[in-house]
């Protein structure tokens, strides 16, 4: 059986430069809204590069979603040393801020993967799509909580940090704040955005193939034109896609 050789296209390179290089701003740039305190002085959320990776993974399939996932890992990593907190010195370890950040984007692409094997959507309804496309999203940030806390708990379990003992109830607390906020945003901002981000490609896609007015003219019986609105296949196979069709709530 033959090896089928992995080839990005020259869009999905261009998607995966522009999430990098989102990450990249968001963290040198603009490091308040990148990293919002939760615990000021203690403790930051990753709201932005959490969306971010769900995005990719879910609008431009699995290697996309490791790639930026990775990326989250790093910039994690290097913004404990660039814009210090107090419990920044247990994200040096990059076994804590890189290790558990790379499977994310698995984790985001094979929920979805798995919602459209148990929830079937035959008549392309819009918001059974978005809401497994939120769900997808939401369980990547619960992963990326609980995988870094427990990590953390691992490495710094009971020992006291800059002030901040690491106890059962300090990761309670993580996770009942940091953790439910980065998911509600997550399940709420994903499925708009993947959603236009499949949109754009649909129509690039058709109008990639569409023939010319001056070509079509010469054939005998012209091509039907295409419903905006029409369901259509997904263009990346692997990434979430669905389209709205007429009459759904």
């Amino acid at each position: 059986m033959p090896i089928k050789k992995f080839k990005l296209t020259n869009r999905q390179i261009a998607m995966l430069a522009i999430f990098l290089g989102l990450m990249i701003l968001f963290t040198f740039a603009i490091p308040a809204l990148a990293f919002p305190p939760i615990i000021p002085g203690v403790l930051s959320a990753a709201f932005v590069f959490l969306l971010i990776v769900g995005v990719a993974a879910l609008s431009e399939g699995l290697f996309t979603g490791v790639a930026v996932s990775t990326m989250f890992g790093i910039t994690s990593l290097v913004s404990s040393f660039v814009f210090p907190v107090a419990l920044s010195v247990c994200f040096h370890n990059p076994l804590i801020s890189v290790l558990p950040r790379i499977f994310m984007g698995v984790v985001v692409f094979y929920t979805y993967k798995g919602l459209n094997k148990l929830i079937k959507n035959p008549a392309q309804n819009k918001w059974l799509g978005w809401l497994k496309i939120g769900i997808a999203a939401a369980a990547g940030a619960l992963y990326n909580t609980v995988s870094v806390m427990g990590m953390i708990a691992i490495f710094y379990g009971g020992r006291d940090i800059a002030g901040t003992v690491i106890s059962l109830n300090f990761i309670l607390l993580v996770v009942a704040t940091a953790g439910v906020a980065e998911f509600l945003v997550c399940l709420l901002l994903a499925p708009p955005i993947v959603s236009a981000i499949n949109r754009f490609k649909r129509h690039s896609a058709v109008n990639a193939v569409a023939p010319s007015a001056k070509e079509q003219s010469k054939t005998e019986e012209p091509k039907p034109p295409i419903i905006d609105n029409e369901p259509t296949a997904c263009v990346d196979c692997g990434a979430a896609d669905f389209s709205e069709k007429k009459g759904d709530a």
